[in-house]
C-alpha cells in the first residue's frame, strides 16, 4: 500500500475534508500554505522539490485539485501529475532531449550548436557579451528544458525566461561614451534603448545621474538587467521611481500624485528661485539646500507644502548667493550713493 499523508484541507484530521474545510484552504494564500512547516515534507512526497513547487503556479493547481478530491495516496496524486498535460509536456521533453544526446550525440551536437548561435544572436540583440563556451552551456540546459530531477533542492526550469535572466546577467556597462562633455553608459542592442529610457526618467524624477553617483549606477545597472530578463517592466520602474521622489519631497505628494514628474512639479519653484538668484533654471539642483527649503515647507499644522512662490523668492533673497547677483549688486550701489548724498559728500 503506498505511503498516504495529511491532507492539509482536513483541518480536523477526520479524514474526510468538508465543504467547510476545502473553502477554507481555498481561501488561504499560496504564500501562507508555502509557510506551513508540514509543506516541505508534504511537497517532497508527493516527489517535488518544496521551492520549486512554490514557484510553479501551474503544479499548484494540479496539487489543489488532487487534494481537493481527496486524494491522499502519494503514488495516486504522482500519478495525477504525471499523466496530467502539463506533466506529460515537462516529461517528454527533457526526456526525448536525453534520449537524443545520448542515442545520437552526433545530431545532439549539431542541434547544441545551432542552438548556441541563436542564443549568441539573441545576446547580441540584448546587448549582452557572452562566450562560445558559455553559449554551449545555455544551449544544452535550454534544449534539455530542466535539470531534471524535480525532487532536487536545486531543480531550475531552463525557458525563456531563464535564458533571459542568465543573458541580462552579461550586460556589459564597463564601456562609456561622452557627449557635450557628460558620460554615460555606452551600451547596445535592447539595452541602449532601456537605458535611454531610465535616464530620461532619473532625470525627471531628480535622480542624480552622475555616473560618480554610485546609488545611481547602482540602480541603473540593476533595473537595466531587470528589464532585459523580464524581471520588472518599465511601469514597475516608473512606480518605484515615483515612490522615491515622493519620499524626498513629500511637499510635492499631491502633484506627484496626479501624474506630474518632479520636474514638473517643481518647476514654477525652481523658475523662482533662478530668477532671484539669476540663474539658469536648468543648472539648479533637486539637492540645493534651498530648493530643499522651498519644495519642503512644514506649514501650521505640521504639513509638507511647497512655499509660495512669493515666499520663495524671499527666500532666495536671504541665500548667500544673492548678494552676488547684478540686481544686488545695483541696489547695493545705489544704497552707498544714498548713503553718500545724505551725508553730503554728493551733489
Amino acid at each position: 500500500m503506498s505511503m498516504g499523508v495529511p491532507n492539509p484541507i482536513d483541518t480536523d484530521g477526520d479524514g474526510i475534508p468538508s465543504q467547510e474545510e476545502l473553502q477554507a484552504y481555498l481561501n488561504t494564500p499560496f504564500e501562507e500554505r508555502v509557510a506551513s512547516p508540514d509543506f516541505e515534507a508534504m511537497a517532497e512526497m508527493y516527489g517535488f522539490a518544496s521551492g520549486y513547487l512554490s514557484q510553479t503556479p501551474a503544479l499548484q493547481e494540479l496539487l489543489d485539485i488532487a487534494l481537493q478530491r481527496g486524494m491522499t495516496d502519494v503514488t495516486m496524486i504522482k500519478n495525477f501529475i504525471a499523466n496530467s498535460d502539463w506533466g506529460l509536456r515537462y516529461t517528454s521533453t527533457y526526456n526525448e532531449a536525453e534520449q537524443l544526446r545520448l542515442g545520437a550525440p552526433e545530431v545532439w551536437q549539431a542541434t547544441v550548436n545551432r542552438t548556441a548561435t541563436e542564443i549568441k544572436q539573441r545576446a547580441q540583440n540584448m546587448g549582452a557579451d557572452i562566450s562560445d563556451a558559455e553559449a554551449l552551456d545555455y544551449a544544452q540546459k535550454f534544449l534539455l528544458t530542466s535539470s531534471g530531477d524535480k525532487t532536487s533542492p536545486n531543480y531550475e526550469e531552463f525557458d525563456d525566461d531563464w535564458l533571459d535572466r542568465v543573458l541580462s546577467s552579461s550586460i556589459d556597462f564597463s564601456k562609456t561614451k561622452t557627449l557635450n562633455g557628460v558620460t554615460f553608459y555606452d551600451l547596445s542592442g535592447t539595452a541602449e534603448n532601456q537605458a535611454e529610457t531610465l535616464y530620461q526618467l532619473a532625470y525627471e524624477y531628480g535622480m542624480d545621474t552622475s555616473m560618480s553617483n554610485a546609488a545611481f549606477t547602482g540602480w541603473f545597472e540593476n533595473s537595466v538587467k531587470r528589464l532585459a530578463g523580464r524581471q520588472t517592466t518599465t511601469e514597475d520602474l516608473d512606480d518605484e521611481v515615483v515612490n522615491y521622489a515622493m519620499s524626498r519631497f513629500p511637499g510635492l505628494q499631491q502633484q506627484l500624485a496626479r501624474g506630474l514628474t518632479l520636474r514638473q512639479a517643481a518647476d514654477p519653484y525652481m523658475k523662482a528661485i533662478s530668477e532671484v538668484l539669476e540663474f539658469d533654471p536648468n543648472t539648479l539642483s533637486f539637492d540645493d539646500n534651498l530648493v530643499q527649503q522651498v519644495l519642503n515647507s512644514v506649514d501650521g499644522q505640521g504639513n509638507f507644502k511647497p512655499m509660495s512662490l512669493y515666499d520663495a523668492k524671499l527666500a532666495a533673497r536671504r541665500d548667500d548667493r544673492w548678494q552676488y547677483t547684478s540686481t544686488a549688486k545695483n541696489e547695493y550701489t545705489g544704497l552707498a550713493s544714498t548713503i553718500l548724498r545724505d551725508f553730503g559728500f554728493l551733489g
